[in-house]
C-alpha cells in the first residue's frame, strides 16, 4: 500500500462509531519546505532586533527587497529573485499567516508528495508559487491592485490543495469539523478568491494577494489535468544523458575495434595522428 493510499484526514472504523482523526506521515519534501518556510520566518522575525531602534526599518527593507514588489520595478535592473523569495517569506508580525500556511502544506502537501514523488511535488509547488507571481505582476499591470509587496506561500499551497482535487477530487477532508469532499473544498476557496479578488480592485486597505491565490490555483488544475505534474523531468533529463553516454561509448568501442584491426594488418605506423589520439582517448574512457 503506497503513502497516499495511507493518507487520510479521517475514516470511519468499521467496528466502532464515530470517526477517527489519522495524522499523515511527514514526508520529504514538505519537511524541508516547513523548515524553511519556519527558519526564515524566525529570522525576519528575530534579525531585525539586533538593529535597536531600527529594528522596524530592517524588517520594512528586507519585505521589500525580496518580497513581490512589481512597483519597484522601475530600476535598470529586474529583480527576478522576488518571484521564488517572496513565497519563502511570511509577514514576521501575522503568526497566524505562517501558522495556517504551513498547517495546509503539512496536510496537503504529504497528500500530493504521496502521489506524485519528492521532485514532481516541488515542481508543483514551485510552479505555483511562480504562476501566481506573474498573476500577481499581471494584476498589477492592470491597475487591479496597489502598490504594496506580497509575501507568502499561499500561492504555492493553494496550487497543491487544487492538484490534490484534480487528483482525489472524492478524497474527504474535515472543514471545521464538517466532512466534505476535495473537490467541493477547492471549489469554494477558488470562489472565495475570485470574488473578493474582483471585489477589491484598487482597494487600498486590501490585505490579502487574491491574485496570486488564484494564479497558484490555476498551475495547479490544469498542471494536474493536463499531465505537466506527472511529468518528471530531472528524471527525463538523466535517461537522455545515460542513452547519449551509452551511444557514445558503443561509438569509441567501435572506433577501437576498426582501429585495432589496422594496426594488426599495417602495423601501428600506418595509424595517423588524428587515429592515434582517437584510440588513446577511447583507452582512457572508464570501464564498465
Amino acid at each position: 500500500m503506497g503513502v497516499a493510499d495511507r493518507w487520510k484526514d479521517w475514516e470511519e472504523p468499521r467496528q466502532q462509531g464515530g470517526m477517527r482523526f489519522v495524522v499523515p506521515r511527514l514526508t520529504s519534501a514538505v519537511k524541508l519546505l516547513l523548515i524553511v518556510n519556519a527558519g526564515l520566518f524566525l529570522l525576519l522575525w528575530i534579525g531585525p532586533k539586533f538593529a535597536g531602534a531600527h529594528a522596524d526599518a530592517v524588517s520594512a527593507w528586507c519585505i521589500e527587497v525580496f518580497g513581490l514588489y512589481p512597483g519597484g520595478w522601475d530600476a535598470p535592473y529586474l529583480p527576478i529573485w522576488q518571484f521564488l523569495c517572496y513565497g519563502f517569506l511570511h509577514d514576521p508580525g501575522s503568526l497566524s499567516h505562517l501558522f495556517w500556511n504551513m498547517l495546509l502544506l503539512f496536510f496537503f502537501g504529504t497528500l500530493l508528495e504521496g502521489i506524485l514523488g519528492a521532485r514532481r511535488f516541488m515542481t508543483a509547488y514551485v510552479g505555483g508559487m511562480l504562476a501566481g507571481a506573474l498573476l500577481h505582476c499581471i494584476a498589477y499591470g492592470f491597475g487591479w491592485i496597489v502598490d504594496r509587496p506580497a509575501v507568502g506561500a499561499s500561492g504555492a499551497i493553494l496550487g497543491v490543495v487544487v492538484a490534490c482535487a484534480v487528483f482525489r477530487p472524492n478524497h474527504t477532508v474535515m472543514f471545521f469539523f464538517i466532512p466534505v469532499s476535495l473537490k467541493v473544498l477547492v471549489a469554494g476557496l477558488v470562489m472565495f478568491d475570485i470574488f473578493w479578488a474582483i471585489e477589491s480592485v484598487g482597494d487600498v486597505h486590501t490585505g490579502t494577494a487574491h491574485w496570486i491565490h488564484l494564479g497558484g490555483a490555476a498551475f495547479g488544475f490544469f498542471g494536474a489535468r493536463g499531465g505537466l505534474l506527472k511529468l518528471d523531468l530531472l528524471a527525463r533529463f538523466e535517461a537522455r544523458r545515460a542513452i547519449r553516454t551509452e551511444e557514445r561509448r558503443q561509438g569509441d568501442e567501435e572506433v577501437v575495434d576498426r582501429l585495432l584491426k589496422k594496426i594488426s594488418e599495417e602495423g601501428l605506423g600506418s595509424l595517423s595522428e588524428k587515429e592515434k589520439a582517437a584510440l588513446k582517448r577511447a583507452s582512457e574512457q572508464p570501464k564498465r
